[in-house]
């Protein structure tokens, strides 16, 4: 009967020579330039039955410390240390806008003549969306033309202020 596709045929394994030396087999010569077996290696010791049941697998050694799990009652207890956050303030976090620096009340009359000293043409204020104030002055240049100054600031009497200093200082660089 042929064999059957995909199967090696079966065979017994051939029979072991019982005077061949198995490598490794202690007592043996092994043949060729391999290691000689170990024929003077001190057999290992035994521990004694005694010295079993009380757990010491030398007896020579020293006994081995017993271990509990358990600190010991003499450590020295610290007090907590309180945990201290900074302020927003010292990381540079600012929690409310600062305080707006007190601005004199303007007095108008004032102004009204330092703006005819200067031969202002023309004087506009405005209310812008986001709280400011401009305000804008139009001076007479001398050559029939006109010099604007134009301030924005956070209050009216700010801006006025700031407006009319800034005409006085480009009035006395004409002159």
């Amino acid at each position: 009967m042929p064999p059957q596709y995909g199967r090696a045929p079966s065979m017994p394994f051939p029979p072991q020579n019982p005077n061949y030396p198995v490598p490794g087999y202690v007592g043996q010569p092994v043949p060729g330039n391999w290691q000689p077996a170990l024929v003077n290696a001190p057999a290992p010791r035994m521990p004694v039955a005694a010295a079993m049941a009380a757990g010491v697998t030398n007896p020579s050694a020293a006994p081995r410390p017993t271990i509990r799990l358990q600190a010991p009652d003499t450590l020295l207890v610290r007090p907590p240390v309180p945990v201290v956050l900074a302020s927003p303030e010292a990381l540079g976090i600012r929690l409310s806008p600062p305080e707006p620096a007190a601005v004199a009340p303007l007095d108008w009359n004032n102004a009204h003549a330092r703006l005819q000293r200067l031969g202002a043409l023309g004087f506009h204020l405005d209310r812008l969306a986001q709280g400011d104030v401009r305000v804008t002055f139009m001076l007479s240049d001398g050559d029939r033309r006109a010099h604007q100054i134009e301030v924005v600031a956070g209050s009216e009497s700010a801006a006025v202020t700031a407006a009319l200093e800034n005409a006085e200082a480009w009035a006395s660089g004409q002159k």
